[in-house]
C-alpha cells in the first residue's frame, strides 16, 4: 500500500514539475547561485533573512551549467524523499497518511514550488524519525539552516533537547548550526529589504490558523479549526512534556513572524500543521482521537483544494515566466525589465548569458541584491520605468521593455503579451514592447 501511494504521489510530482511556471522567489534562488559571486551570497541571503542551505544545495547544479528545470528537479526529489519517510515511518493511522500526503501542502505547496520548504519539511520528518538518536543534532543543525521560520523552531527543539540530554557535544553542534543560520541575518539586517516590527499584523495568527487547516476557504471563522486542532493535539500530548513544549514553542514562533516580520502566505502558514505532526510524531500519544478527527475534516478538505489546484495548475499558468520566455524574439537585444523581482521570473527562462537593465535601480544584472533599494525600486510606475529606459537608450531598435503591466507610451510598440490565463500570480502577466519603428520585430 505504501508503495502504491509513493507511486502516486511520484507520478504527480512529474505531472506538476513539467507544468509549472516558475515564479519570482524561485527564480531569484536559482539566479543568484548561477551568477552572484561566492562570497557575496551570504550577504545577500542575510538581507533576505534567509539562511544558506537550500542555496547551497543548488548551487553546485547552477554553476556547471544545468538549465532552470534543474531546480525542479532537485526539489521534487527532495519532496519525494520527505513523503517516502513519512509513509514508512510516521506513527499515523494510513487513511490519514494519504490525506496528509495528498493534501494542499504536501500534494502541491510544497512539491511544485521550488523554495527550501520541501527541504524543511524532509529535515523535520527526519528529525522526527531520529528524535532520540545520534543523529538527531547534526538533523536539527541542518534543519536551522533551512528557513528563518525553521531557525526559530529549532531554538525551541534545542532548548528540550538541552534540558533532555545534559551533554556538551550534541548541545555545541546545534549551536554551532544555529549560528551559522542566525550570523549572516544578524550582520545585515541595518541593508535589508524587511524591517522588524515594521509592520505589525495583530490578525496574523488568525489568517495563518485558517490558511493551515482550511487553505483557500474563505469562509469567516475558519481559524478555529486551528484552535480546536491545537487544543485537541495538546490535550492528547499532555503526558509528554518534551512534545507539548515543543508544539507550543513551535506555533509561537510562527506566531511571532506572522505578526511582526513577514506574514508571508499558504507555504508558510502550513508550517503550523507541520510543526503539529511533528510533535504528534516524537510525543506518540495513546489516544488523539479528536485531533484525528479535526485533521481528517480539515485534510479532507485540503484534499479537495489541492485537486483543484492541480487543474489550475495544468490548465492555466503560474505565472507567465514561461510563455513571455518563449515570445522573445530572437537576436541581439537589450533588455530593459520592471519591476525587478517580477521580470526575474522571464530571465531565468533566457539563455545563460542574458541580463536585464533594471531602471529604478540603474543597474544591468540577473539576480537582486536585496538591499533597502528593492522595494522603493519595485513601487516605480510601469510607464516612469519606461521613461527611464528610453532616456537611457533612446531610440534603440535593439531595445526591448518588458513590464507586468500595459504602456501608453507612444513610442513604443507591443511586441507580446501572455494570452495564458495566470491563476497564482496575477502580477506576472508580462508586456513585451519595443521601439516604435522598428522593421525587424514582429509586432502583435
Amino acid at each position: 500500500m505504501k508503495r502504491i501511494i509513493l507511486g502516486a504521489y511520484v507520478v504527480l510530482a512529474v505531472v506538476l514539475l513539467l507544468s509549472h511556471e516558475g515564479w519570482r522567489d524561485e527564480a531569484d534562488s536559482w539566479l543568484m547561485v548561477r551568477d552572484a559571486p561566492l562570497h557575496d551570497i551570504p550577504v545577500i541571503l542575510g538581507r533576505a533573512g534567509t539562511p544558506l542551505l537550500w542555496y547551497s544545495v543548488l548551487l553546485p547544479f547552477a554553476r556547471v551549467g544545468l538549465p532552470y528545470l534543474a531546480q525542479y528537479v532537485i526539489h521534487a526529489l527532495v519532496a519525494i524523499a520527505a513523503v517516502a519517510v513519512f509513509l514508512r515511518i510516521a506513527p499515523f493511522r494510513m487513511p490519514l497518511k494519504v490525506l496528509i500526503v495528498f493534501s494542499y501542502f504536501l500534494g502541491f505547496e510544497y512539491l511544485a514550488v521550488a523554495r527550501s520548504y520541501a527541504l524543511m519539511i524532509l529535515l523535520l520528518f527526519l528529525m522526527a524519525w531520529r528524535f532520540r538518536e545520534k543523529e538527531f543534532p547534526w538533523l536539527l543543525a541542518l534543519f536551522v539552516n533551512t528557513t528563518v521560520h525553521a531557525l526559530l523552531i529549532g531554538v525551541g527543539i534545542a532548548a528540550v533537547m538541552a534540558w533532555e540530554r545534559r551533554k556538551w557535544k550534541p548541545i555545541a553542534i546545534v549551536a554551532a548550526g544555529g549560528l551559522l543560520a542566525a550570523l549572516p541575518i544578524i550582520l545585515n539586517r541595518g541593508a535589508a529589504s524587511v524591517d522588524l516590527f515594521d509592520i505589525i499584523r495583530w490578525k496574523a495568527p488568525l489568517q495563518a490558523m485558517a490558511g493551515a487547516f482550511m487553505p483557500t476557504i474563505t469562509v469567516r471563522r475558519m481559524f478555529l479549526f486551528g484552535v480546536f486542532a491545537f487544543l485537541a493535539a495538546a490535550w492528547s500530548l499532555r503526558r509528554n512534556w518534551q512534545a507539548l513544549v515543543i508544539l507550543a514553542w513551535s506555533w509561537a514562533a510562527l506566531f511571532f513572524i506572522y505578526t511582526f516580520v513577514y506574514i508571508g502566505d499558504l507555504r508558510h502558514f502550513g508550517l503550523l500543521l507541520m510543526t503539529m505532526l511533528f510533535a504528534l510524531w516524537i510525543g506518540k500519544p495513546e489516544k488523539m482521537v479528536a485531533v484525528e478527527a479535526i485533521l481528517c475534516v480539515s485534510l479532507a478538505v485540503s484534499v479537495v483544494v489541492a485537486a483543484i489546484t492541480w487543474r489550475k495548475e495544468v490548465t492555466m499558468g503560474f505565472s507567465g515566466s514561461k510563455e513571455m520566455a518563449a515570445h522573445i524574439p530572437s537576436g541581439d537585444h537589450i533588455f530593459a525589465a520592471h519591476p525587478p523581482p517580477m521580470a526575474e521570473s522571464v530571465l531565468a527562462y533566457l539563455p545563460r548569458d542574458t541580463r536585464f537593465w533594471y531602471p529604478p535601480l540603474n543597474r544591468q544584472g540577473s539576480y537582486m541584491e536585496w538591499d533597502t533599494r528593492l522595494p522603493v525600486a519595485t513601487e516605480v510606475p510601469n510607464e516612469i520605468a519606461a521613461a527611464q529606459a528610453l532616456r537611457k537608450f533612446g531610440a534603440d531598435p535593439r531595445l526591448l521593455i518588458l513590464t507586468n503591466g500595459p504602456l501608453t507610451n507612444p513610442k513604443l510598440q507591443l511586441v507580446y503579451r501572455n494570452e495564458t490565463r495566470v491563476w497564482a500570480k496575477p502580477d506576472e502577466t508580462y508586456w513585451l514592447y519595443r521601439v516604435a519603428g522598428d522593421a525587424n520585430a514582429a509586432g502583435r
